[in-house]
């Protein structure tokens, strides 16, 4: 029998697999962990991950620690953006008026405290934002009526009281509005805003002292208001004490650097001071915060026209005016800023609504009778 060799069988090392396998697993995590490099080299753009978003009512939380920080720009994003993603969170609108009151836009406070009440026109704290808003809009018999709506809907909602107090003093209901400071600050004595209004209710009586006292107490329970330090300085500068005016005023700009009503009070103490140069850094200032502010415009061009800047002075007052500034000071100084500069076609319908506002205006009265001698 024929008998074959008996075959070797050669078996591979199993090492060189080993090796590939682990070149293949470094490469991989190399891979995965420089992504977002290699993309970079070949061109390659990621996508951006999307935010995550916050609910409505995180935001009105938000904003409501940010304006007890005395943060009024960042409360306000917040509350705009609450309204706009629950479109039906009426508190929204509400604490986005209080804001716009402190910042001295109260037209546009009334607008939208509205917009509160019509979304929930039961809820003390959208009635009571109402108020509020149409007070300081000058529209005090209207506020009554906001007021008294949201103390009926919640009688011991202090705020509601301290609406009332603030409406009844702007009234002249000096006693009533006293009676509703005390019962306010009876129901709510920690709320800094609730003692304002009865250092408000002082203030309107003549009390300034008072007022002073009260005000202060305001600040000591949140003296990151700017709000309060502007109170503080308009009795200051009532009693003529210029020097703690200006300190009140420089306190309100360090509360909020972003509010331009300190920089425009400031700016206005300074040029009655005669430090020219000061106040129009600062009134400048006040209006690049805010190019909407009639008041800023307003000073602004009187302090031209006193500098002999006539055709500057125009453009302010006339802006002034433009944003619903209608006092007799403003018109009457642009009219003269025409006259003075040899332009009395265009001073004559000045000085007829400088009258229409003051009949018994004497510079009025002589300098439509020069510039109609001239025609």
């Amino acid at each position: 029998m024929y008998l074959q060799p008996e075959r070797r069988v050669h078996r591979r090392p199993f090492w060189p697999w080993l090796i590939c396998i682990l070149v293949g697993v470094i490469a991989g995590y190399t891979l995965w962990t420089n992504q977002k490099q290699i993309y970079e080299w070949v061109g390659i753009q990621l996508p951006t991950p999307t935010p995550t978003e916050f609910p409505a009512t995180e935001y009105l939380a938000r904003g409501d620690a940010a304006m007890l920080q005395g943060h009024n720009d960042e409360a306000l994003t917040a509350y705009q953006r609450a309204a706009t993603l629950d479109p039906s969170l009426s508190a929204a609108y509400a604490r986005w008026a209080r804001i716009l009151i402190m910042r001295g836009q109260t037209e546009e406070a009334v607008r939208i405290a509205r917009r509160a009440v019509e979304i929930n026109a039961e809820s003390a704290e959208n009635q009571a934002a109402l108020g509020y808003a149409q007070d300081w809009a000058a529209k005090p018999l209207d506020a009554l009526a906001s007021c008294q709506k949201a103390a009926n809907l919640d009688a011991a909602y202090a705020p509601a009281y301290a609406c009332l107090a603030e409406a009844y003093a702007d009234t002249g209901q000096n006693q009533d509005a006293l009676v509703n400071a005390q019962k306010a600050v009876e129901l709510a004595p920690s709320d800094p805003f609730v003692q304002r209004s009865l250092a408000y209710v002082y203030e309107t009586a003549g009390k300034y002292t008072e007022a002073i006292t009260e005000y202060n107490k305001a600040v000591q329970l949140n003296p990151k208001i700017a709000f309060f330090y502007l109170d503080l300085a308009r009795n200051y500068r009532i009693q003529q004490d210029t020097d703690n005016t200006i300190a009140q005023l420089d306190l309100a700009t360090k509360a909020d650097p972003n509010d331009p009503q300190a920089y425009d009070q400031l700016g206005w103490l300074y040029y009655s001071t005669g430090a020219y140069d000061q106040a129009v850094t600062l009134l400048k200032k006040a209006i690049e915060l805010n190019p909407d502010f009639a008041s800023a415009h307003g000073h602004y061009g009187i302090v031209l026209f006193s500098r002999r800047f006539y055709e500057e002075a125009q453009t302010e007052l006339e802006r002034a005016y433009e944003l619903g500034a209608h006092n007799e000071e403003y018109v009457l100084i642009l009219a003269l800023s025409y006259e003075y500069n040899d332009q009395c076609e265009q001073a004559v319908p000045w000085f007829e609504k400088s009258l229409e506002i003051n009949p018994e205006s004497t510079m009025a009265q002589q300098g439509l009778q020069i510039c109609k001698e001239e025609e």
